[in-house]
């Protein structure tokens, strides 16, 4: 994964995208525009990896 997409913010923004309901090919587009540019282009393969940086679910307190 690129050092510019190692955030947490792009982690969180990947695995929202994905309970959401939308596709890896989707995320990718519009994660591209969101973070490298009108000409970045993100890999499904990327999303991939950052949906397993990390628990999926929301994390819930404890009680």
């Amino acid at each position: 994964m690129p050092k510019i997409l190692r955030t947490v913010e792009f982690c969180e923004d990947v695995k929202t995208m994905t309970r959401n309901g939308h596709s890896k090919r989707d995320t990718a587009k519009k994660l591209a525009k969101k973070y490298l540019g009108p000409n970045g282009k993100i890999s499904t393969k990327t999303i991939r990896i950052a949906l397993e940086e990390g628990p999926l679910a929301p994390k819930e307190p404890k009680l």
